[in-house]
């Protein structure tokens, strides 16, 4: 290679200018660049800051749509077993009206129950009163039975009158009975 020309320093000065120039203007594209830069990554940051509520937003929705689609899948469920057991379901107005039934049958016990006591209290003073009439009626037996016999006794004395005892005549030719022998 052939050595470089010497420069004159004319044209050092003008590419130093020249150079100076184009550094400052790559120092204000440079600046320029930076401002942009950082505006750039301001508008970045506040991007994904919205980005990321978004998608806490849309997560809290899809976790809410989860949820709903499980309460939806157990209310399903809940319908399927109520139709499986529509008959029982059907059941529970009879059962009401049974059970309204089976109230007032037990009211109306209670009331004949009220009502025990009382009647025990009459029925134990009927048996005493029971108990004493039975008592007269004996001992009124017992006086109509000894007026009775006595009255059978006097009744018999007018309708059966006694004869007179019979006076038999001795016989004299018989002979006196003998006593019977005694054995010693």
């Amino acid at each position: 290679m052939p050595p470089a020309p010497r420069r004159t320093p004319d044209t050092v000065r003008e590419d130093l200018a020249r150079l100076a120039a184009q550094q400052e203007a790559t120092n204000e594209r440079a600046g320029a660049a930076l401002k942009a830069a950082e505006r750039m990554a301001v508008d970045l940051h506040r991007v994904v800051e919205g980005v990321h509520v978004e998608v806490r937003g849309i997560g809290e929705r899809m976790a809410t749509a989860e949820q709903v689609h499980r309460l939806e899948d157990r209310i399903g469920d809940l319908d399927r077993r109520v139709t499986e057991h529509t008959p029982a379901v059907r059941a529970v107005p009879e059962l009401r009206e049974k059970v309204e039934q089976l109230a007032t049958q037990v009211s109306e016990m209670k009331e004949s129950v009220k009502v025990v006591p009382v009647l025990k209290e009459r029925q134990d003073a009927q048996e005493h009163r029971n108990s004493r009439q039975a008592g007269a009626l004996w001992v009124l037996g017992a006086i109509v039975g000894l007026l009775g016999l006595a009255g059978l006794r006097e009744c018999g004395r007018w309708f059966v009158q006694a004869q007179v005892p019979a006076q038999h005549q001795q016989v004299q030719d018989a002979p006196e009975p003998a006593s019977p022998p005694r054995r010693r």
